[in-house]
C-alpha cells in the first residue's frame, strides 16, 4: 500500500509540473509585442507603433500624425486589432478600406514592414516602407 501511494504522489507531482509548465506556456505566448516603427515615405510625424498578438492572431497599429503633401496635419489614429497570419518569417495583415487593399507585411528576420496598396481595379496605388524596433518600456 505504501508503494501504491508512493508511486500516485509521484504522479500527482509530475502532473502537476506538467499543468504548470502548460500554463506558463499559455502566458508566454498571450504577451503581446509592440514594434516602434519609423517610415520615410509616409509623412508620419513620429513612430508608429504595430501591436503584435499571435495568441489571438491579430494586430493593432497605432499611426501617428501625418504631415500631408500640402503641409497640412492629420491627427493620429488606430486601426484594429486587425486579424493577421502569422508564420515563422512574417506576419500578414490585409485590410480592405474605402475601396482599397491594404496588404501589410511584416518581416521578421528584418524588423521592416512594406505596405503595398491595392485600388479598386487591382492596380498599386501606394506603398510605404518601415524599419522597427521591439518597443520596450523606457522607465
Amino acid at each position: 500500500m505504501a508503494k501504491r501511494l508512493a508511486v500516485s504522489g509521484i504522479a500527482a507531482r509530475m502532473l502537476l509540473g506538467l499543468a504548470i509548465l502548460v500554463m506558463a506556456g499559455q502566458a508566454a505566448m498571450a504577451q503581446t509585442v509592440t514594434l516602434a516603427c519609423s517610415s520615410r515615405n509616409n509623412g508620419s510625424l513620429g513612430p508608429d507603433l504595430f501591436i503584435l498578438n499571435e495568441a489571438q492572431n491579430s494586430v493593432t497599429i497605432a499611426f501617428a500624425a501625418v504631415q500631408h503633401n500640402d503641409g497640412s496635419v492629420g491627427p493620429a489614429r488606430s486601426s484594429g486589432p486587425l486579424p493577421a497570419t502569422f508564420a515563422p518569417a512574417a506576419i500578414t495583415i490585409s485590410t480592405n478600406d474605402y475601396g482599397a487593399v491594404n496588404t501589410y507585411v511584416i518581416n521578421r528576420l528584418t524588423s521592416t514592414i512594406q505596405l503595398t496598396q491595392y485600388a479598386g481595379d487591382h492596380h498599386v496605388a501606394g506603398h510605404a516602407e518601415w524599419t522597427c524596433q521591439v518597443g520596450k518600456a523606457q522607465f
